[in-house]
């Protein structure tokens, strides 16, 4: 029997106590977009949609399993998304912040931790891992239904098919389905930066019935093309 399990109160208390941390990038990128009387008004709606958001959070079996780490990072995500269509804010201006937001995290990554992160991804010991988790996960009913696999070394060193996707089913259960073409910009971001090479020509968010993703070491990491118009976009001038 599946689970259905939700982050308990103790946790949900934590994350709302670091929630200034957490917002503090976004602060900074509203303030810059749109001034400050605006960012303050979109945070303190942040916070609101946050609070509402955490208690309805999937908790996954596994200490450190990373979709614990995605599925709440995707709260903070859908809480800021709820708060910019309220004050008017187009979806784009939503996903190019956040984009920004995760881009300029992971470039400021140093060569060498980068280096070493793909050393890891692309070992025995990764796939192992991953699985590991991905098993446990399958076992909510929020989670995904994915497999990481070998790859031929040719086209890929490693891919995975994704069958139900977390976030997307998250995006479908909170009403922000407009959320789900753009589910794989952090996928693209984290792919460039590590030199993963991934290729995405499945995809769960643009209507296909599964998600690949293809891994090779080193090769370019192109735009998919669901995240051009994000890629190009440019948030209008300032407001306040």
């Amino acid at each position: 029997m599946k689970s259905n399990s939700c982050i308990d109160n103790k946790t949900v208390q934590k994350k709302l106590n670091r929630f200034n941390k957490s917002f503090m990038k976004y602060r900074q990128k509203l303030v810059r977009y749109y001034g400050s009387d605006t960012a303050e008004q979109i945070e303190s709606q942040t916070l609101d949609e946050y609070k509402q958001l955490l208690p309805k959070t999937p908790k996954f079996r596994g200490k450190f399993s990373i979709y614990n780490t995605l599925i709440c990072k995707n709260v903070l995500f859908v809480a800021f998304y709820k708060a910019m269509k309220k004050y008017g804010k187009e979806i784009q201006e939503t996903i190019r912040i956040s984009y920004e937001i995760e881009e300029e995290k992971h470039n400021a990554i140093p060569a060498a931790l980068r280096w070493v992160v793909r050393k890891i991804v692309f070992s025995r010991l990764f796939l192992f891992y991953i699985n590991r988790y991905s098993a446990k996960v399958g076992e909510h009913t929020e989670g995904w239904i994915i497999k990481y696999k070998k790859g031929d070394d040719n086209f890929s060193n490693w891919y995975f098919e994704c069958h139900e996707c977390g976030m997307i089913k998250y995006f479908h259960a909170h009403d922000v389905e407009e959320l789900v073409p753009y589910c794989n910009f952090l996928d693209y971001i984290q792919s460039y930066v590590f030199g993963m090479g991934m290729r995405n020509p499945q995809n769960i968010g643009q209507g296909d019935s599964i998600c690949c993703e293809y891994m090779k070491k080193g090769r370019f990491t192109e735009v998919p093309g669901n995240l051009l118009e994000i890629v190009n976009y440019d948030i209008p001038s300032r407001s306040t």
